[in-house]
């Protein structure tokens, strides 16, 4: 077991081992992909048989993010099922491009809907990298001022 884990270790990092519904997150999420690209290239005279196949896709997505809770940490978790809302919920906003609103303005405006939900989305995910990049870099510091300190006063 021991040699499993040294050499496919990084498959499972941060990943939550306690079920197989757990640790098959990254069997899903390939397997996500690959039924994407299967609908994209294999659906293409259907497009609205396209957009409620990835709108199940993704929600099948979130169900299981959301009840399985895959990854070790909590805010990891709450991490991923609000980008998996936000892929949802964007597909969903996605149905307005089709034949059923015929209003121009109408298709725009929901074009307007999905550029904010996109940017909220990204801004999200970039304020927690940078959160987490300012927490190490505080604890870098923390660390470099503990180890100056004990090599200046010795006492310490």
């Amino acid at each position: 077991m021991n040699k499993f884990n040294s050499r496919q270790g990084s498959l499972y990092d941060d990943i939550e081992l306690r079920t197989k519904w757990t640790a098959a997150f990254y069997l899903c999420y390939a397997l996500r992909r690959i039924f994407f690209v299967d609908i994209a290239f294999n659906l293409k005279e259907l497009p609205g048989i396209q957009i409620i196949l990835i709108n199940y896709l993704n929600l099948a997505a979130l169900i299981y993010v959301g009840t399985h809770k895959p990854l070790i940490s909590q805010p990891r978790n709450r991490l991923e099922i609000f980008n998996e809302f936000m892929i949802c919920f964007i597909t969903f906003v996605f149905m307005g491009f089709t034949d059923v609103i015929l209003n121009e303005d109408d298709k725009w405006a929901f074009g307007n809907i999905v550029i904010w939900l996109v940017i909220y989305f990204l801004y999200v995910n970039i304020m927690v990298i940078l959160a987490n990049i300012a927490r190490n870099i505080s604890i870098m510091c923390e660390m470099i001022w503990v180890r100056w300190l004990k090599q200046t006063i010795p006492w310490l």
